[in-house]
């Protein structure tokens, strides 16, 4: 039996031969001679069997050669001397297809204490740091009060790497408290982490400024508004310090100010003085606010001069002198008014009040008897005494000898149904002074109550209509001059009704002459009330 038996290519020294069947295995039998086993090699024979083939545009192109070797030759196809590769014709179209990265949005992980407040003490270094995921690496960006933290500094530190996110704040201070953001961002999104640092300090200064208002000589007024940063802890009071341009030294003026509104009195009228204010808390003394150079003036001007109407009531002892204010006050209240008096026999003015007067009348006392006087009047306001007012003329301290005489000549010169309208002459005798003006009285006829229709001062004229009168009504009218009264009643009552006249006509001439087919115009003069009818 001969069986083709595949070796590797071996020399095999002492092959032995056994015969098998079904009862078992022969005795071996040795080979004669050394036998090498190995594969048979035969060189590779290409024979095509064309040389040139022709085929059509778009149609297939096969070509198929035999090959012959051992073991099996490999196959390389070229064309024009360039290797052909292995292709199949193309799948049907699968449509667009966008070739991207798997992607993940941002992503953090924080320590828990870090979703409170963040409570650091000044001074201490504090750090804010998360853990970052996200595909691709996300950005990091830091902010403070929605300001970008952009470059390192001597106190603060960025220190991010591609997983961590971190901030390192060394020897902090009251400005590092606020609201801190981390940003992430990718191209699947964004993610932004808060964080809210409070460093428990000293308080900020005052916002903006330090206002001072109302002026005076010697007093102002300052006010400020509460620190944005009360450093953690509340504001207790305010420390309040003054000093004069001229000096570096500051003086207190108040440290247990609880409120934003403080009056500085005690002040050098003329003395120009800055100020400053600090707010206190628990912590300590805070930053302060100044404010610019004051001078210490009033902001206003004196008074100008009164205007002296008359001298009244005039008495051996006395007399009382009637004024008007002044047209201008200054810009300020005034606080009082000044009369002076000077004796025609001597040079000096003297005060005749002592204390603060605010009528526009003074009486003036303790006068000399038969000596002539003259008086002016000045106003005081914040900003001083102003100018006085021309002087008066003189006027002589003696009492009248005798009462004036009664107006003479007292009649009704007409009347309405709410109107009377009188009219007087100087009374015969004066009583040894000058007349000072008129008063008028009214009363009802059937009341004995008289009620003074004219100004206290009385009139200066000789005639005066009185108003507001009942229809019908009688009433009694009584005219006194100015001295010493002496009341004049009139004839006859009056009653307040529309004066009537009786109609009178005057013909301007007594013969007309008119051509015939012309008009005839009479002119006609008439005197009558109320109105006619012709």
């Amino acid at each position: 039996m001969t069986e083709d038996v595949r070796f590797k290519d071996t020399l095999w020294r002492n092959a032995k031969l056994f015969a098998i069947n079904d009862k078992g295995k022969s005795d071996p039998r040795e080979l004669a001679l050394p036998v090498t086993a190995k594969d048979l090699v035969i060189e590779p024979d290409v024979r095509p069997a064309f040389s040139n083939y022709s085929v059509r545009v778009g149609k297939d192109f096969k070509v198929e050669i035999p090959i012959a070797g051992r073991p099996k030759p490999a196959v390389k196809w070229t064309k024009d001397g360039s290797i052909l590769l292995h292709t199949s014709r193309p799948s049907y179209n699968s449509g667009p297809i966008t070739a991207n990265d798997e992607v993940e949005a941002p992503r953090y992980s924080i320590d828990p204490a870090f979703t409170k407040t963040i409570i650091i003490n000044a001074g201490d270094t504090f750090k804010l740091d998360a853990d970052v995921h996200g595909k691709p690496v996300p950005t990091i960006q830091w902010f403070k009060d929605d300001v970008e933290i952009e470059k390192n500094t001597m106190r603060l530190e960025v220190k991010n790497t591609e997983s961590v996110a971190m901030i390192v704040v060394k020897d902090s201070v009251r400005v590092d408290g606020g609201n801190y953001k981390l940003v992430l961002t990718n191209v699947a999104g964004s993610e932004s982490v808060p964080f809210k640092v409070n460093v428990l300090d000293r308080p900020g200064p005052p916002v903006g400024s330090l206002h001072v208002t109302g002026v005076a000589c010697d007093k102002c007024t300052l006010s400020w508004r509460a620190p944005l940063h009360d450093g953690g802890s509340n504001i207790t009071h305010y420390l309040i310090e003054r000093r004069e341009t001229s000096r570096l030294a500051w003086t207190m003026v108040s440290n247990s100010c609880e409120t934003t509104v403080y009056k500085v009195t005690s002040l050098l009228e003329g003395n120009e003085y800055i100020f400053r204010v600090m707010a206190i808390n628990s912590y300590g003394i805070g930053e302060h606010v100044e404010s610019s150079a004051v001078i210490m003036k009033n902001p206003f001007v004196v008074p100008g001069a009164p205007h002296v109407n008359d001298v009244t009531n005039i008495a051996r002892d006395s007399m009382t002198v009637c004024y008007s204010a002044p047209e201008t006050d200054g810009g300020s209240n005034i606080t009082t008014y000044i009369i002076e008096k000077k004796d025609r026999a001597g040079v000096k003015w003297t005060k005749c009040n002592r204390q603060k007067v605010t009528d526009l009348s003074f009486r003036v006392t303790g006068l000399t008897s038969d000596h002539e006087y003259e008086f002016r009047v000045s106003a005081e306001n914040a900003a001083g005494v102003g100018e006085p007012s021309l002087p008066t003329s003189y006027f002589k301290a003696s009492d009248p000898k005798y009462k004036p005489g009664a107006p003479t000549h007292a009649h009704v010169i007409d009347t309405t149904k709410s109107s009377i309208t009188v009219a007087w002459g100087k009374p015969l005798n004066d009583g040894g002074s000058p007349i000072q003006g008129y008063i008028v009285e009214i009363c009802k006829a059937e009341e004995e109550e008289w009620t003074m229709c004219t100004p206290p001062t009385g009139l200066r004229v000789n005639k005066f209509e009185i108003t507001k009168l009942t229809e019908g009504q009688e009433y009694h009218i009584q005219v006194c001059a100015i001295n010493k009264l002496g009341p004049k009643a009139l004839a006859m009552p009056v009653v307040a009704n529309d004066m009537t006249i009786e109609p009178s006509l005057k013909l301007m001439f007594n013969t007309y002459t008119v051509k015939a087919g012309d008009d005839l115009i009479v002119p006609l003069r008439l005197l009558l009330s109320p109105r006619i009818t012709l």
